[in-house]
């Protein structure tokens, strides 16, 4: 799963709209949409404010959650 839609997903499950967690993150809402929508790819100190306005590791964003995930991206 692509980072944008590791944000995507744990923003929806917290219940929350892209404009709380842009604010959240203190970023713009089409910043953020343009993340979720895998048309951007976040900095590191982006990645790291989201997480923290989710209230997740940094690494839950950017790391692959599954094995099959791990093998498609060493490859």
């Amino acid at each position: 799963m692509a980072i944008g839609k590791r944000i995507k997903a744990i923003r929806e499950r917290k219940v929350w709209g892209q404009a709380e967690l842009a604010r959240a993150a203190g970023m713009s809402v089409n910043t953020l949409y343009r993340i979720e929508a895998g048309q951007h790819v976040p900095r590191p100190a982006t990645i790291r404010k989201l997480a923290q306005a989710l209230g997740v590791p940094a690494e839950e964003l950017v790391q692959p959650t599954s094995e099959g995930e791990a093998e498609r991206a060493s490859a």
